[in-house]
């Protein structure tokens, strides 16, 4: 991975099962000296003080292995809103493609298509970083001016 993340400590969480993604993302991360986090539930990460979610560096989400986007949309966009601060990588096997754009921001900050490649995770970290400071924009827009 690009030296920039080898040079600072990066958390990483992944909410689902541990199961072959984990495994691989695991894997993948570990390449780069990063290390990723035991998996954990939307309940345990939506339990943790603001301060303490803020530690996340960058948080994957396993869709798949959460039983897929229907069932977790909106317990995935009350994180959004609760934590925005924190990027958050979407991946699925059922995305067309990898998404580094805006396109899902009410969801996740990047979209990975599962299985994931090596180059696309180094550029879903990166990506996520700046589309997730407009998510935050967003919030604070929407906070201070609309729901005020």
């Amino acid at each position: 991975m690009v030296k920039a993340l080898k040079d600072i400590q990066v958390k990483c969480g992944f909410i689902g099962p541990r199961n072959r993604l984990y495994a691989r993302m695991q894997e993948m991360l570990a390449v780069s000296g990063i290390p990723l986090q035991d998996e954990m539930t939307f309940d345990a990460f939506s339990a943790q003080t603001p301060k303490a979610a803020a530690t996340f560096d960058f948080l994957f989400v396993d869709i798949d292995g959460l039983g897929g986007i229907v069932k977790i949309f909106n317990t995935l966009a009350r994180l959004r809103t609760e934590f925005p601060f924190v990027p958050v990588i979407l991946v699925s096997g059922d995305f067309e493609t990898n998404d580094f754009d805006t396109t899902r921001r009410l969801l996740g900050d990047v979209s990975l298509r599962s299985p994931v490649l090596h180059a696309s995770l180094q550029t879903a970290l990166f990506e996520s970083i700046e589309n997730n400071r407009k998510w935050c924009d967003s919030v604070v827009h929407y906070r201070e001016n609309i729901a005020a």
